[in-house]
């Protein structure tokens, strides 16, 4: 299994997921995500006739475990990368008792170990954080194989962090995109408009589209959430921009209490997106 420090490996995670500050962020933001989509999955797929629910880059298993508590007739299973957040899944669902929820250490940019057409729902969400350029196509040719015919597979990711008013957070997320666009191992910065094609290469047809919008102003239900997430995420994605040149420690500083400052101020104003794309197997 590839340790995410080693940026040469195919399967490489921008910010060290096992790290405390981001469990808790990839749970909050769980919750914001929940809430702008409206529950667990997009309106219009129909569990009826799904048993087995397959969460690709699950982190923490979040997802995983409100599914399994949500829906106990499903049989969910979570698959990561790394070794100790899945340790951290499986501890939260002993804990909560989910007898109908797992979770295994595989590695998704190489071949599964799961059977042909084993899964009716596949969930995967901002696969862009880890992915490199010359992995997507055959993590979503795998996804197919093991997708059931009628079966699904939902994608969600984001460009940046939204549109605010915020200087300092547009000036952070643009340095954040030059380093992952010049990042020499190959990140898509761009990745929204490309979901289409990876579901076409993989060999899914039936199409379900959607943007959830987060308002995430001063006075939303939502702001805190959004203030906390930005809060983390910057902070661990600091060594990541420094060891791509995009800048120096410094001005990421200044950058980064600016940004918190403007972000809690009263007047802070700003909308945050999540695309879906769900595509669907020829039965």
């Amino acid at each position: 299994m590839r340790e995410w420090q080693r940026a040469e490996g195919p399967g490489t995670y921008i910010i060290d997921p096992a790290s405390g500050a981001e469990i808790a962020r990839l749970m909050n933001q769980e919750a914001l995500m929940k809430r702008a989509v409206g529950g667990l999955i997009p309106e219009g797929i129909d569990l009826e006739h799904v048993s087995h629910v397959l969460d690709v880059a699950c982190g923490p298993g979040g997802w995983v475990q409100d599914m399994a508590f949500t829906y106990p007739d499903l049989y969910v299973v979570g698959i990561d990368t790394d070794q100790r957040v899945v340790a951290y899944a499986l501890a939260q669902a002993r804990v909560q008792a989910l007898s109908n929820a797992s979770f295994s250490v595989i590695d998704i940019t190489q071949p599964l170990p799961l059977p042909d057409a084993s899964f009716d729902f596949i969930n995967a969400r901002f696969l862009s954080r880890l992915l490199l350029r010359e992995t997507w196509a055959d993590v979503m040719r795998e996804a197919a194989r093991v997708t059931r015919p009628g079966g699904w597979i939902c994608l969600i990711e984001a460009e940046g962090y939204g549109e605010t008013n915020s200087q300092a957070l547009q000036k952070m997320e643009a340095l954040l995109m030059r380093a992952m666009a010049t990042d020499p191992w190959g990140r898509y910065a761009d990745i929204v408009p490309r979901l289409s094609r990876f579901l076409d290469e993989g060999g899914y047809q039936r199409r379900r589209e959607g943007t959830y919008v987060i308002d995430c102003s001063a006075d939303s239900v939502s702001h805190n959430g959004y203030y906390h997430n930005l809060k983390v995420a910057f902070k661990l994605l600091q060594p990541y921009m420094t060891r791509m040149g995009v800048a120096i420690q410094e001005e990421l500083d200044r950058l980064y209490e600016r940004m918190l400052w403007e972000v809690l101020s009263a007047d802070f104003r700003g909308s945050w997106s999540l695309h879906s794309i769900c595509g669907q197997k020829a039965y």
